[in-house]
């Protein structure tokens, strides 16, 4: 696949070289400018196959640059992928509008770049298969660019604190010091998650991630979070100082918040949303062993979501087995999640002064209409 990448910032450029190069993407050419971008397209001897854009930049900015060449016959049905710091709605929606693909966030996830770029080369096979076999469809053609993404992929999160790729997550892990401090960890995976896959477009899905990822950083916060999504509606969380808390306590918090939470992405699906639970006991010192139990309860976290059997119905099992005294830890649990009530137009309620006022403006009126000579007009039955 022959990929042109601009960003004016040369540092930015050098990343995506290596990130490229890693990938097994030799075909490249890397721009610091609009001008240089459009200077390499009209010298290529064959078109390009993907286009990286970078949004902010000097003189003409990515999404012109995006309008700009989808103008251009060649690159009509070309993925374009904006690269971009900003995470303003209205910017993206913007790119989107523009002929965008799909974008990336700055800095970096190489494996989220990696991901982008084989769902951008998979919809060049088809755009040319496509058009081999029939006249193109323009409609068909921006819903195909509108799913490039997956149900599988590990897309980053948006830029907002404590909400991190998944090797910043195991960067994290490493680091001796932040592994003496009291954590806990667990994972959560949305049930059912093909259906709202389903129940979603692809920007839709993307939001909803999102904004669950807030959610849980906003009901965990005071215990200092780090929450990764991994793909395929299944979220990491490891928090660093929880102190004394154990995880009875953290599950009630949790379980109890979160239920309560509206969801505004969701608001107009009709599925059921909820979501699995799985925690992890951290009676391991070494730092691998636990990065692998925290991956482990994904999984786990991920099978209970996709069946449904949660382990809080195992534990009532064991205590009518084992009797109510024996203590069982509950590792695992299901929270239903709440959708935001649709919004609703309620008409003001005139006061009676407004209504004094609204009179008097009347009169007013009629008599200022008499005086230059009008008369009212008279509706007979």
């Amino acid at each position: 696949m022959k990929i042109l990448a601009v960003d004016d910032d040369f540092t930015a450029l050098e990343i995506l070289e290596l990130a490229l190069s890693a990938a097994g993407y030799d075909n490249f050419d890397l721009a610091q400018s609009p001008g240089e971008a459009l200077a390499f397209i009209a010298e290529a001897e064959t078109p390009y196959d993907c286009l990286l854009l970078d949004i902010v930049m000097p003189e003409m900015d990515g999404v012109a640059l995006c309008r700009h060449v989808r103008q251009m016959p060649l690159y009509a049905h070309v993925p374009i992928i904006m690269i971009t710091a900003v995470q303003h709605k209205d910017t993206l929606t913007s790119a989107i509008a523009s002929g965008a693909t799909d974008y990336v966030s700055k800095p970096f996830d190489g494996l989220e770049l990696v991901t982008r770029l084989r769902a951008a080369e998979s919809l060049m096979n088809a755009t040319k298969a496509a058009h081999r076999h029939a006249r193109p469809n323009p409609v068909k053609a921006r819903a195909e660019r509108a799913s490039a993404l997956q149900l599988p992929d590990a897309f980053s999160l948006e830029s907002k604190p404590g909400l991190v790729s998944q090797a910043d997550l195991v960067c994290e892990f490493m680091e001796t010091d932040q592994l003496r401090r009291s954590m806990h960890m667990f994972s959560v995976a949305v049930s059912d998650v093909e259906r709202l896959w389903d129940a979603l477009t692809a920007t839709e899905f993307r939001a909803f991630v999102n904004e669950l990822a807030n959610s849980i950083y906003h009901v965990t916060a005071a215990w200092n979070p780090r929450i990764s999504y991994t793909g395929h509606g299944v979220f990491l969380v490891a928090l660093f100082d929880v102190g004394f808390i154990s995880a009875k306590g953290i599950h009630s918090v949790f379980k109890a918040s979160l239920a309560t939470t509206a969801f505004q992405t969701v608001a107009a699906c009709r599925a059921e949303i909820a979501l699995c639970v799985e925690h992890v006991r951290l009676s391991d010192p070494d730092d691998h062993l636990r990065i692998n139990a925290l991956f482990q309860a994904g999984t786990i976290a991920r099978g209970n979501a996709a069946h449904r059997t949660t382990a809080e119905c195992e534990t009532d099992m064991r205590h009518q087995i084992l009797g109510r005294d024996q203590q069982c830890v509950v590792t695992s649990y299901e929270i239903a999640l709440m959708k935001a009530a649709p919004q609703k137009i309620i008409p003001r309620r005139i006061s009676r002064g407004q209504q004094r006022a609204s009179q008097v403006s009347e009169a007013s009126a009629d008599k200022r209409d008499a005086a230059v000579g009008k008369q009212p007009f008279l509706f007979e039955r």
